[in-house]
């Protein structure tokens, strides 16, 4: 899995802070959506 964090660097520090909460609550969704589906392409089915 490709390190996505470093991406593009804000020339803003808070909202790359920002960016970075909202794209680490996306991330743990979709880990919790994986972990509780058993892989996550099965979740759904």
């Amino acid at each position: 899995m490709p390190d996505q964090k470093n991406e593009t660097p804000s020339p803003d520090p808070n909202l790359g802070q920002n960016a970075k909460r909202d794209e680490l609550k996306e991330i743990i969704r979709k880990l919790n959506k994986w972990s509780s589906g058993g892989g996550g392409r099965r979740s759904t089915t």
